[in-house]
């Protein structure tokens, strides 16, 4: 039988990224905190995966970004627009709630409601039945993968969605929207969604 590879060792992929292997080690390295001979091994297989890619660098066979192979050539990063935080005064909770995403992060969550909501307006009927799961599903993915806590992000955005109904039938009510109360409705609680998984954590 073949001795298992470093990669086994620590059971992760051959195209692991660093912070995968480095997680890996970390973990493995708390779950076997008393056997000593175990760790050292874990120790062993994390640099022996390091001492492999450094290797593979320098040969050329990892392409290295140009910023870290040469720092001094490095473009300097325009600063992103940012949203005004929270001031000191507000609840700890309520500042660990609200986040504050990059501008390519807004426009591609933004990209994906207006594509829902297009859809809604022009389907109204298969609204409930198509759009707006869709819509629930992707605010699940969207706000969990920030933290890798979809438990705690379907909570927020069940909330999130309640309300969201709540406001939409109420709007989608008024005499002024008799006519359009569907496309209304639908229209009102992807938006609420989108701000929901955009803007929380």
């Amino acid at each position: 039988m073949s001795e298992p590879t470093p990669y086994e060792q620590l059971g992760v992929s051959d195209i692991a990224s660093f912070e995968e292997v480095r997680d890996a080690r970390d973990r493995l390295q708390k779950e076997h905190e008393s056997d000593e001979l175990r760790q050292a091994v874990i120790e062993s297989a994390y640099d022996a995966i390091l001492m492999e890619r450094l290797k593979a660098r320098q040969e050329g066979k990892i392409k290295v970004p140009e910023g870290i192979r040469f720092p001094e050539r490095a473009p300097n990063p325009l600063p992103s627009p940012t949203l005004p935080r929270l001031g000191s005064s507000a609840p700890v909770w309520l500042a660990n709630l609200i986040d504050n995403p990059n501008p390519r992060e807004i426009w591609i969550s933004f990209g994906a409601a207006t594509t829902l909501i297009f859809l809604a307006i022009i389907a109204p009927n298969a609204a409930a039945s198509a759009w707006l799961p869709l819509g629930l599903l992707a605010s699940v993915y969207w706000l969990g993968r920030k933290e890798n806590k979809f438990g705690r992000g379907f909570l927020i955005v069940l909330v999130g969605f309640i309300l969201a109904v709540l406001i939409g039938i109420g709007v989608g009510n008024l005499s002024l929207w008799a006519d359009y109360g569907e496309r209304v409705r639908s229209t009102l609680i992807i938006l609420i969604m989108w701000l929901v998984a955009c803007f929380l954590r």
